[in-house]
């Protein structure tokens, strides 16, 4: 390895400050000027530097006579009208563009070998990629035997408590107890005659059927629709239900309730 000359270090800057003027200080950078870099070297203090860092900023603010004008020479070699800075300036132009290690002293001793580009060669990079083995990409995406395992098992469980269902669907059967249907056997049997008459097929819509007792409490029309339904029991008695079907014991039709029914029965 050659050894690291200080020009090594003008280089290695200058290559850095034509990445960092195209990144989030580009404001600062892209179109230098001593009093954007003087702003720049302000905030960069308000964020926070190394003690190094400090001492560069320190030593370079103290030189004699210093005014912003000071900036100038960094302005003239970031654009390109001059390749020999002064080396007074060089650590000030390394922290700008943030360039590691730093100061001189630091770069100098580091084992670093100044690449020839740093933009990333886009051809190269896709031919290192390309080397890779294929079969090397994927393995992640592709389930190992054991998880393969776990999905057949749960996917059998998920179909067998389908199945299940479906078949305890289709041998279940419901049955009118007090106010509500329940649901029961097909095949119930009741002193060894199975009672047939009194089953209906399994229907959902018929677990939410209700009977209600009448009260004082109960809203009977909303919006002007009736939400109750009745069924006529005989000339003074009728029984009141949640919703719209059939009487579960005499198979009557249900209707919505009115005015009329409601003063005729329930008054």
């Amino acid at each position: 390895m050659k050894n690291i000359t200080y020009k090594d270090y003008i280089t290695e800057i200058k290559a850095q400050y034509e990445v960092e003027k195209k990144g989030i200080y580009a404001s600062y950078l892209s179109k230098p000027s001593p009093a954007l870099l003087n702003d720049f070297c302000k905030i960069l203090k308000q964020k926070g530097l190394s003690q190094k860092d400090s001492m560069i900023l320190e030593t370079f603010y103290n030189l004699p006579n210093f005014d912003v004008d000071k900036f100038r020479p960094i302005c003239n070699f970031f654009k390109g009208k001059t390749s020999a800075p002064n080396q007074d300036i060089l650590d000030v132009m390394a922290l700008l563009v943030n360039l590691q290690p730093r100061p001189l002293g630091d770069f100098l001793k580091s084992k670093h070998n100044p690449p020839k580009n740093h933009a990333i060669d886009k051809t190269e990079s896709s031919v290192v990629l390309s080397n890779k083995p294929m079969d090397l990409l994927p393995k992640k995406m592709i389930p190992s035997s054991r998880n393969r395992l776990l999905i057949l098992i749960c996917l059998f469980l998920c179909l067998s408590i389908i199945v299940y269902w479906n078949f305890k669907r289709e041998n279940s059967c419901l049955e009118w107890q007090n106010n509500r249907y329940i649901e029961v056997a097909c095949n119930k049997e009741i002193n060894g005659f199975a009672e047939l008459n009194t089953k209906v097929p399994y229907n959902e819509r018929l677990l939410l059927l209700r009977r209600i007792i009448p009260n004082d409490t109960i809203t009977y029309f909303k919006n002007g629709k009736a939400v109750i339904w009745y069924c006529k029991m005989d000339e003074d008695h009728i029984e009141l239900f949640n919703q719209p079907g059939h009487h579960p014991v005499t198979n009557k039709p249900l209707k919505a309730i009115t005015e009329y029914i409601i003063e005729r029965y329930l008054k």
